[in-house]
């Protein structure tokens, strides 16, 4: 494994940490009204419970996390702080070939371990679904402070895998068993989304306002609605005729008599062109071009030379 310092300037190094700064500061909120509704939670619970047994280990859990409290947030956000050293701070390790790693390692879990895990796994992809607008914008800036564009979300010390990682630490120091631990996260997955996204728009606007990626779009559109737009801009002069004008024009032009016009000259190219069609005398007189100017003797109209002058291509009137 290959050791890569990350190309990080001062500039974005002090932004990074005012970063952390915004995070530790919301999340404390976010925290305490989350071990608020936990408290809540297990009493209902434990109220509810079908057995004796099941009850007193939701009064345990109760009890446990209220004198554990102070001791579980400190840990949560070491854990946090943590990631950050490990993505800004340290070297980062690359494969001797040059190939990126996955950051998946096989190892040996047993069941209750594996179960955690999935777990924890739905939890950061809840996150991530919901707030996918937000994070996405957060893992293009933070990439570009890492001079890595291509940062990985998992990567991103600020992005759902390391929230994660915080509540799973945190919850490993409780004596409770898999069915508290994974009954915390389900009412972490409820909970903290909404304080979750203010606190990723409050660091996306502060990002945009240091000028880090500030016309960056809101990511990919929700799932389920594909929509693809095409726009060509073109300049054009003041006063020229818009796309839009364009096509209505052509569209009502296709629809009537000199439309059948046009596409008969453009399937006879040899043919006279549309606007010399509609000029031409009756069959006594002369042939006109396609300005409108009369070769032959006969003196034109006084109605189609007002025409010609403006530029403007008339057409037959009928007669009465």
């Amino acid at each position: 494994m290959a050791s890569i310092t990350r190309l990080v300037t001062p500039r974005a190094g002090m932004l990074l940490g005012e970063c952390r700064a915004l995070l530790v500061d919301g999340m404390r909120a976010v925290l305490k009204e989350f071990g608020d509704r936990v408290d809540d939670a297990f009493f209902e619970l434990a109220n509810k419970a079908d057995s004796s047994q099941r009850q007193q280990r939701y009064f345990d859990a109760m009890r446990e996390l209220r004198l554990k409290r102070p001791r579980l947030e400190r840990e949560f956000f070491a854990s946090l702080e943590s990631a950050y050293r490990q993505e800004v701070e340290t070297a980062v390790a690359q494969p001797a070939d040059g190939k990126e790693s996955s950051g998946f390692e096989l190892s040996l879990l047993d069941v209750e371990q594996v179960e955690e895990e999935l777990a924890i796994n739905q939890l950061v992809g809840a996150l991530t679904q919901r707030l996918r607008a937000e994070v996405h914008g957060l893992d293009q800036r933070v990439g570009h402070l890492l001079s890595d564009p291509r940062l990985e979300s998992h990567r991103n010390p600020f992005g759902p895998p390391a929230f994660g990682a915080a509540l799973r630490a945190m919850t490993a120091l409780l004596s409770a068993d898999l069915e508290i631990r994974v009954t915390m996260y389900k009412l972490y997955e409820r909970q903290a989304p909404p304080g979750m996204e203010a606190l990723y728009r409050r660091i996306n606007d502060h990002l945009c306002r240091a000028g880090i990626l500030p016309r960056l779009g809101n990511g990919p559109a929700r799932a389920g609605v594909t929509r693809t737009r095409v726009t060509i801009e073109t300049e054009h002069a003041p006063g020229a005729p818009r796309e839009e004008d364009i096509f209505g024009t052509l569209q009502r032009l296709l629809r009537g008599e000199q439309g059948a016009r046009l596409l008969a000259a453009a399937a006879n190219p040899g043919a006279p062109t549309p606007a010399a069609v509609a000029d031409a005398p009756p069959p006594t007189g002369g042939v006109t071009s396609t300005g409108g100017a009369r070769w032959a003797s006969s003196p034109p109209s006084p109605s189609r030379s007002a025409a010609t002058a403006t530029g403007c291509a008339s057409l037959p009137r009928a007669s009465s």
